[in-house]
Parts: structure tokens; sequence; C-alpha cells
């Protein structure tokens, strides 16, 4: 059995029942100021492993309430057709992306993605353009979004993830016309109202699971918020597979 020392003792029931303080005297309350103070002098680890631990319970009760909203976050897509998909639409796993077309890591966890698309046959993948990092990401968003109305989200996707380059409205447009857009239609649709609104719900989409920057993975119902290798998942998707069995 552990016990506390006296001084610990009135440190917490001070804190506890903070009315006691009121009916201590001054001289009192100076005594047990004093214990304390000498308390903490001679037991620095104690009081420090007391607030590590404080922290971290604080931390977890965060990221809990934090991930809440993931259960449901894929039951929840049906209502927004706009997102644009890849893999098979009936997939038994979904996997959901958010994503910058300025974020390294998100280039970077594009080739991931893209091999279990092309590996995994019964696997869904949607995904959310949440341009954070500029005004050149908010237009290649945009330019992406009006593809999409062309049947050919994906391709021009996989063109900007691979790009290196400026993000600039002439490398837009020149990327467009490779992947075989009509691009007189691309610009108009880019400009349109609507596009802009599905931007705005995805930020809305965004923020109901605290997905904060990008990338972030949502598969079925956990959440990644950074950068995954094949590996890590291909192996939550089979997870999910599994704990759907």
């Amino acid at each position: 059995m552990t016990y506390l020392s006296l001084p610990l003792l009135a440190f917490l029931s001070l804190i506890a029942f903070p009315a006691q303080a009121e009916g201590l005297s001054e001289a009192q309350k100076k005594e047990i100021n004093v214990l304390i103070e000498n308390y903490i002098k001679e037991n620095p680890k104690v009081m420090l492993d007391s607030v590590l631990k404080y922290q971290e319970d604080q931390a977890k009760a965060e990221e809990a309430k934090m991930n809440e909203g993931v259960k449901n976050f894929v039951p929840s897509l049906k209502d927004n057709a706009h997102l644009p998909e890849a893999g098979s639409p009936k997939g038994d796993v979904t996997v959901v992306e958010f994503f910058d077309y300025n974020c390294g890591y998100c280039k970077k966890g594009f080739e991931p993605l893209q091999k279990l698309i092309n590996e995994d046959k019964n696997v869904r993948v949607i995904f959310i353009d949440l341009p954070i990092l500029g005004p050149s990401s908010r237009e290649a968003s945009k330019w992406a979004l009006a593809a999409h109305r062309q049947k050919k989200y994906f391709e021009y996707h996989q063109a900007l993830m691979t790009y290196q380059g400026q993000k600039d409205e002439a490398n837009l447009e020149r990327i467009a016309k490779e992947v075989g857009l009509d691009v007189k239609k691309a610009k108009k649709d880019k400009e349109d109202p609507s596009i802009e609104a599905e931007l705005t719900k995805n930020e809305a989409l965004a923020a109901s699971i605290s997905v904060q920057g990008t990338p972030a993975f949502v598969v079925n119902d956990q959440i990644v918020r950074g950068y995954m290798e094949y590996d890590v998942l291909s192996g939550m998707v089979s997870s999910a597979r599994t704990a759907k069995k």
C-alpha cells in the first residue's frame, strides 16, 4: 500500500475541498504553504511525474474526443456526392484522404495510395481536397474538381501529385490538356460558385473529425493524421476488413 505524506495530503485536500481553506487562520495557511514548498523541493520527481501524468491523461481524453466523430464519418459521406472516388465503388473497406496539392507528404503518400488502388480490387478511396497551403493550392483543387465534372478527376489528380513545378494558371491548364480535358469547359467550371461551395463543405468535413493538416486518412472508422507507408496503409485496410467479419 502507498501512503501519502502529510504535506501532499494537505495540498490535495485543499485542492479538492477549497472551502476548507477558508476556515484556516493565516498562520495555519502559512504553515501548510511551507510544508508544501518543502515537499516539492525534497520530492521534485514525484511532482514532475504527477504533472506529466496529468498532461498524458488530458492528451488521451482530448484524442478520444477528437476521434469520437470518426466512427460514423464514412457512412455520413453518402450525402456528399460531390466527392471524387477511385477503386471499387462497392469496396468493403473505404479509405478517405484529406490532402493538399502543395503538401510534400501528400505527394509522398500518393504512391502508397495508388499502389493500394492497383493491388486491392475491393477497396474504395474517397478524395477530399483540403487546400490549406495558400491560393495556388485552392486553384489546383478547383481545376481538379472541374476535371471531376468531366469524369477525369483521378487522371488530373495523378498528374498534379506527380508534378513538381509551380501550380500557376498556365501549368494547371497545360496539365488539363495533357490528361484530355475540355479545357474551355474546365476553365468555366472551376469558376462556378458551386465548386467553391464544395471546398467549403470539405473544410467542414475536416473540422468534424478535427483534421487540421494534411495528409490525413480515415480507414473505415480509424484515423491517421499524417503520412503512411504502404505496409501501414494496407495493414489498416486488412484490419478493417477482418473487423467486419
